[in-house]
């Protein structure tokens, strides 16, 4: 049986650049294969890594290169790049904290995170989801006000996994109003 990958035996396979976030192998890996760049980008827009006929997730294997452990639980993007595998865009998160990081659903039909029109009063509902359940936040007669509670809630409940949301819901308002 093959032993976990750890950190020594990957520094000796694989060099990682923080700064970057690519890894380059350590050794020729052939004339198929042209590029020092280890990993392959894929359809979920992950960059994987084949070690040993074994695939990683090349954030995974950042964090085991740099902090010497696997991580406890997920490794979150923070600029939801998944492919950005920068060491300062890289933090370990439980699954509730990466959920909450992801972006605007397809379903969307708003343009902004968090809010919905009622059509039977017409008016705009904020609402949230906290631990699994969602929260409403109220009705408002601007979508302005709506998003302002979104985003103040966001902030209250979800802290810093709550950035990109905030961000994407004020670039909407900008575009939308010419104003937050």
């Amino acid at each position: 049986m093959r032993p976990e990958l750890n950190q020594e035996y990957l520094r000796k396979i694989l060099t990682y650049d923080p700064e970057s976030g690519h890894f380059k192998w350590n050794f020729n890996k052939g004339a198929r294969n042209k590029s020092p760049y280890a990993g392959t980008l894929t359809s979920y827009g992950y960059i994987k890594i084949l070690i040993d006929q074994k695939q990683y997730f090349a954030h995974r294997l950042a964090w085991l290169y740099v902090h010497g452990h696997w991580p406890e639980g997920f490794i979150d993007h923070i600029n939801g790049d998944k492919a950005d595998n920068r060491l300062v865009n890289l933090r370990e998160a439980k699954r509730e904290e990466n959920c909450r990081n992801v972006s605007i659903k397809s379903t969307n039909t708003s343009g902004y995170i968090g809010i919905s029109i009622d059509k039977r009063h017409g008016c705009w509902r904020a609402q949230i989801k906290v631990n699994r359940k969602q929260i409403a936040l109220g009705t408002f007669q601007t979508k302005i006000d709506a998003v302002r509670a979104f985003n103040e809630a966001a902030v209250f409940h979800h802290g810093e996994y709550a950035i990109r949301k905030i961000k994407h819901n004020e670039e909407m308002l900008m575009k939308e109003f010419g104003h937050l």
